[in-house]
């Protein structure tokens, strides 16, 4: 679907298919793209599996492969995730990564297959700032 939208876009897009338990894969896939550092955005849709209720405890995989794939140079990187509403919690107070702004599905004029109030939302993450936040 992707690489079909590229086309209908006229935009070079490159995808790749990683485990994202592999983290050594990430590190290398990064590394091969981004060899300066990391990127300064990181797009994520459809990750309810890697969700799994628990993204409030800083130690969740999600956060370790974040921290892996977003420029740590770069203060103003940024993931934006999207995923149904309330499935993705921020982690606790002081860890490395604090969601800066949700938007609502309702913001794109989307709604539900009953044409209800959308069910997904984007989460906008980045790293904590030292002395700012």
């Amino acid at each position: 679907l992707t690489m079909s939208n590229s086309r209908a876009a006229n935009a070079s897009v490159k995808t790749v298919q990683l485990d994202h338990y592999n983290l050594t894969a990430i590190l290398e896939f990064r590394q091969d793209l981004c060899p300066s550092g990391g990127f300064a955005i990181v797009l994520g849709s459809s990750l309810q599996a890697m969700f799994d209720e628990s993204t409030h405890d800083e130690n969740h995989h999600l956060w370790s492969v974040l921290d892996l794939l977003l420029d740590s140079s770069n203060p103003n990187a940024v993931a934006l995730l999207a995923h149904t509403v309330n499935s993705l919690q921020a982690p606790a107070g002081g860890t490395t990564f604090r969601r800066i702004r949700t938007i609502s599905g309702n913001h794109f004029g989307m709604s539900t297959r009953y044409g209800e109030s959308s069910d997904f939302d984007i989460s906008v993450f980045r790293r904590r700032q030292q002395q700012h936040d």
